[in-house]
């Protein structure tokens, strides 16, 4: 669609015009029908304020077109600062409604308002339609073993090197180098955007922090169900910690790392923990620089929403990615224990299912409900996040289930879930370390407990960082691998697993969302037990 651009004087008629065209333009680029009408009534808010304060002799510029092929709608109003969103509520109870917009807006579900050279402007990149990703996946794998099989067949071993070394290892290498290109930027973006979003605790009040709090601890509690699954189930090198003191001079050794010595070698070298303390350490100071940072704060914005761009189209890229090893893995004869690999897939299975099942059961003794009911409530949701690998596609009956099914007060959910869905994903804190420890065992290489350890702690600011778009996590591995020194066929076959368990991990994440989001209302006193015990 081309770029279409109008402007019309804000009176009554105009903003019913304006409003129906962009009902219009978001309906030719496969919004979601769940999403369209409100964000058309978002939008519509935002011109009756500006009409409001304005007058109608504001004349309002409209353009709607795509950048990068991405979907874009934005209002421009010259004239004094009018934020529309900067309105607060005095029975708020978390202090500050803008924490909430700028969390949806992170997620594509809400404009974003700026100021510039006297200009009111919002912008909107609405997110498209989630296509079911199982089903190019699920071909990808089915046609290369097909292949692969078919080529082992008829073709000679010298023809089945030739593929192997000139054609498919050169192509892995590239598209490995591609998401290494964003990855390490991507962290450093992730976690200094999410800190100068809601670093600022004191715009929150203390329901506000106990919310943030709680599911931090939600974040990092997980870690500890899978030190028994690690311990149980795989051979560790304890080499160099026999000892109480060894241990902790490893660990000592390990934070003093943790400092560069300058700020360009954790990118060139892939430093995760390095990368993620000048995050954090950027992020301070940005907080404590407040007004003065403005635009640094623009300009962090901008870049974290252009390296999530590369990241979502990279990520588009996966099935044929999926493809293109496991091809390579058959003609190559590459030897994978599969029942390792299975026995590593059933291990993130179990820690999830696990953390499902203990938060529902401390939600269903909390509401005095049954922990079946509590299930059935919350399964809609949890499907819709499973078959779109999208928390935000999910985000309406997310929504809906927190507010009309658990009881949880309006303005708490509205707080609250995009809160979790942008920050908070448990699921990842399982996956990613038995991930890397299972990738080890698979390719026969020993891990140490320092090494352990950084996974660990590296697994912890992944998930926070982690972009909430369909393939996010992939992005993640080669950070996360770094430390173990894995193979880069390690890289592939993990990111090969990982496009499978990714659906079940963004659909553990909403169902962890919603359940501690309530546990955390409850206590606030904020939970109808009546509705969370009303039948379905």
């Amino acid at each position: 669609m081309e770029k279409i651009t109008g402007s019309w004087p804000l009176t009554s008629a105009n903003i019913d015009l304006i409003s129906e065209q962009l009902e219009a333009y978001l309906q030719s680029v496969k919004v979601d029908a769940k999403d369209l009408v409100r964000l058309r009534l978002s939008l519509e808010t935002v011109l009756v304020q500006w009409q409001k304060s304005l007058t109608e002799k504001a004349v309002c510029q409209v353009k709607l077109g795509k950048r990068f092929g991405r979907p874009y709608v934005e209002l421009q109003v010259a004239g004094p600062q009018v934020n529309p969103y900067e309105e607060k509520d005095e029975d708020d109870k978390f202090g500050n409604s803008s924490v909430t917009h700028l969390l949806l807006s992170n997620l594509g579900l809400e404009p974003t308002y700026t100021y510039t050279n006297g200009k009111n402007q919002v912008l909107l990149r609405p997110a498209r339609k989630q296509l079911n990703p199982l089903a190019p996946l699920g071909m990808a794998v089915t046609l290369a073993l097909l292949l692969g099989q078919l080529c082992l067949v008829i073709l000679p071993l010298a023809a089945q090197k030739f593929l192997s070394e000139i054609f498919l290892t050169p192509l892995l290498d590239a598209f490995m180098r591609s998401i290494s290109l964003f990855s390490g930027l991507m962290i450093f973006f992730s976690v200094l955007w999410g800190i100068v979003n809601i670093g600022d605790l004191t715009i929150l009040s203390k329901m506000g922090k106990k919310l943030i709090g709680s599911f931090l601890l939600w974040t990092f509690l997980p870690m500890f169900l899978t030190l028994p699954l690690v311990f149980g189930f795989y051979q560790l090198d304890w080499s160099g910690t026999v000892n109480a003191a060894g241990a902790v001079s490893q660990i000592w050794q390990l934070l003093l790392n943790i400092i560069p010595s300058d700020p360009f070698s954790p990118f060139i070298k892939g430093y995760s923990l390095q990368i993620i303390f000048l995050s954090v350490l950027s992020g301070v100071l940005i907080l404590i620089l407040g007004k003065r940072a403005t635009t640094l704060i623009t300009c962090a914005g901008e870049l974290n929403d252009f390296i999530q761009l590369g990241i979502g189209y990279v990520s588009k890229l996966m099935p044929g990615l999926v493809f293109v090893c496991i091809f390579k893995m058959v003609i190559t004869g590459l030897p994978i224990s599969i029942l390792v690999l299975l026995k590593m897939i059933l291990l993130i299975g179990l820690g999830s299912l696990v953390v499902k099942l203990v938060l529902a059961a401390a939600l269903a003794k909390r509401g005095k409900a049954s922990l079946a009911l509590i299930c059935r409530k919350l399964f809609p949701a949890y499907m819709v996040a499973f078959s779109t690998d999208s928390s935000a596609a999910a985000f309406n009956d997310t929504m809906h289930c927190c507010v009309h099914k658990l009881g949880i007060e309006q303005k708490m959910a509205s707080f609250g879930v995009p809160l979790t869905n942008s920050l908070f994903k448990p699921a990842d804190t399982i996956t990613f370390p038995l991930m890397a420890i299972g990738m080890a065992a698979i390719f026969h290489q020993t891990v140490t407990f320092s090494q352990l350890i950084i996974v660990l702690i590296v697994s912890f600011f992944l998930s926070l960082a982690t972009p909430s778009v369909p393939g996010g996590a992939i992005s993640c591995l080669t950070i996360l691998f770094l430390p173990l020194g894995l193979p880069g066929e390690a890289l592939t076959l993990a990111i090969a697993v990982l496009q499978l368990l990714d659906f079940a991990c963004t659909a553990t994440n909403v169902w962890t969302d919603m359940t501690g989001l309530a546990l955390v209302a409850d206590s606030l006193h904020m939970l109808d037990r009546d509705i969370l015990r009303k039948q379905v």
